[in-house]
């Protein structure tokens, strides 16, 4: 007998790929011929979106924290919620464009560049900075991760895909056409958004896996 959960894992992972791709085409389409600025801008139903799936990422992460919690495994509970609060602070970053706010307001205006970044314009190293932070934790997470085979597949496929999406934001493209410039950022945020879904569905399954876990170990106890 096949097990149910996968069934509904399956369906999930279907469900959010094809509703967020068809979300975006219409998205896309809604303007037309101004196809891109439902996409590409701050403010727009896809950042909103996006906020969405970084918000749902940081519950699905706090509530597998919860799970370590109730075996009282400290470290775990401890490194599943601060990932939780990593996917959150996304989510108010995309929802209020926190980055794009400190890039131009604080960072532009001095000229405040990381020679690190060399190809990148004055404050517009925020973001990679963030994607080193995030790479120099990889290796701890990764061990999280390798429990469960398809989950782990699924978030460094997610942490590859937001890595190009970064490096795609971070090079200067204001000498290109204005053409040139819709279509870098909008297959930016096509990335940025494919990232956030594999990480979905990677966590989803997790939690599935993890509350498993919780049970085995619950009636092992009883």
């Amino acid at each position: 007998m096949k097990d149910p959960m996968k069934k509904i894992e399956n369906l999930f992972l279907l469900g959010t790929f094809f509703l967020s791709f068809l979300f975006i085409l219409l998205l896309t389409f809604a303007k037309y011929p101004d196809w891109w600025s439902y996409v590409i801008f701050e403010n727009t139903p896809l950042t909103w979106y996006e906020s969405v799936l970084l918000f749902t990422c940081g519950v699905f992460s706090f509530l597998i924290s919860m799970l370590f919690y109730l075996n009282n495994e400290k470290k775990p509970f401890v490194l599943w919620g601060l990932l939780s609060v990593f996917f959150i602070g996304l989510s108010l970053d995309e929802r209020f464009a926190l980055h794009e706010r400190i890039r131009t307001l604080l960072l532009a205006p001095k000229d405040i560049k990381n020679p690190l970044f060399f190809w990148t314009e004055a404050g517009d190293f925020v973001l990679i900075t963030l994607l080193l932070i995030a790479l120099f934790f990889l290796p701890v997470y990764i061990k999280l991760f390798k429990v469960r085979k398809a989950s782990f597949a699924l978030f460094l496929t997610g942490f590859f895909i937001a890595a190009l999406a970064v490096i795609a934001d971070s090079i200067p493209v204001k000498d290109y056409s204005i053409e040139f410039q819709r279509l870098q950022q909008y297959i930016e945020e096509i990335l940025e958004t494919t990232a956030m879904i594999f990480f979905l569905n990677s966590l989803f399954k997790m939690l599935t896996y993890e509350i498993r876990q919780y049970a085995i170990i619950r009636k092992t106890l009883s």
